[in-house]
This record gives C-alpha cells, structure tokens and sequence, in this order.
C-alpha cells in the first residue's frame, strides 16, 4: 500500500509543497534497502522520482548511492533524467558497463546529466 501511495504523491499529482517533498524524502530514508522486498525497492524508487521531478536537492545523495549500489532500478536512473544533475553523470557513466534495463533511457539520462550546470 506504501508503494501505491508513495507513487500517487511522487508522480501522479502536480503539487509541489515542502509537505510533499518532506514526505518523500522520508520515505527514502525510512525504508530500509533489503534487496528481498521488491516493494521497499519501488518505494524508494518512486520516492527518489517524486524529489526529482520537483528539483529538490536533497535526493542527489540517496540517488547516487542508489545508482551505485549494485542493483539499480529504472526509475532511479529516471529520477537521474528528471533532475539531470551533473554530479550523477560518473554513477551513470559506470552503469553502462552491466545496466541493460532500458538503453536508451540511460543513454538519456547520461546526456543531460553531461550538459547540466
């Protein structure tokens, strides 16, 4: 159920408060990486979408570490594309050597990740 809900809040509404990102940060932060519970993995992933979509900083460190980890999701390297921060850009760069979820998003993410200020 946290999954749905943290996915509603993060990316289904439009709103950008500092409640929402608040509760969005804590759900990155709370919900500890056990790599058997696929749905604590999605709740962190759409959390780290959600704080990327609205640009707030705080999700750079957790995103990294996420993008470093070993076991890495499509939507943290699609909260990479959404922020396109440039201190993600060698995290991505490493990932090209193992992650074939999905190419061409990577490949995007990589791109503005470069060219960002």
């Amino acid at each position: 159920m946290r999954n749905w809900a943290t996915f509603g809040l993060g990316s289904q509404i439009t709103i950008d408060t500092p409640a929402i990102r608040d509760a969005l940060y804590q759900r990155i932060i709370s919900e500890v990486e056990d790599d058997q519970d696929d749905t604590i993995a999605e709740i962190r992933g759409e959390a780290l979408l959600g704080l990327a979509i609205r640009k707030d900083q705080r999700v750079i460190e957790p995103l990294i570490a996420e993008l470093e980890s070993g076991c890495v999701g499509r939507l943290s390297v699609e909260a990479a594309l959404a922020i396109g921060d440039n201190r993600l850009y060698p995290s991505l760069m490493k990932l090209q050597d193992w992650w074939d979820v999905d190419v061409e998003l990577l490949q995007a993410a990589i791109a503005k990740c470069q060219t960002s200020n």
